[in-house]
């Protein structure tokens, strides 16, 4: 459960990057589905909903914080077509990640994947996330 947390957390920031560019504050309902490599399976939907406020908009890094496990995440090589936001990704911490993903978006939806390798000590994981989004209003 731990990776799911740290994997939805960073589905969360990446569509978050992608909402800084066009997306709506408000009340979103976002989505992961997580398969991990040598497992069978997917694991999710993983379902959560958020209040995206513009604050957050404008640093995704404060959805997301020491609680998952993955801490210190940094965004790099970020290409935002105005409807397409690219990017790459590094995470410090007791689930040390790094990886790659892409989310399309609107105003009112985003669709991403994210693909992510690292692990927890000796323990590797390999994962690919596929992301959805939708806004449901204003937050409550």
């Amino acid at each position: 459960m731990h990776v799911q947390r740290t994997i939805l957390g960073l589905s969360l920031l990446a569509l978050c990057g992608a909402a800084r560019a066009d997306a709506e504050p408000g009340l979103w309902e976002i989505s992961a589905t997580l398969s991990v490599a040598n497992l069978p399976g997917v694991v999710g939907p993983l379902v959560d909903t958020r209040c995206l406020e513009a604050a957050e908009a404008n640093d995704p890094g404060r959805l997301f914080g020491p609680s998952t496990g993955a801490q210190g995440c940094k965004f790099v090589n970020g290409s935002d077509s105005g409807s397409a936001y690219s990017f790459e990704v590094s995470c410090e911490g007791a689930l040390a990640l790094h990886g790659r993903g892409s989310v399309r978006y609107g105003r009112d939806f985003m669709q991403g994947s994210l693909d992510l390798a690292g692990g927890a000590g000796a323990q590797p994981v390999t994962t690919h996330t596929e992301i959805s989004a939708r806004r449901l209003g204003p937050c409550r």
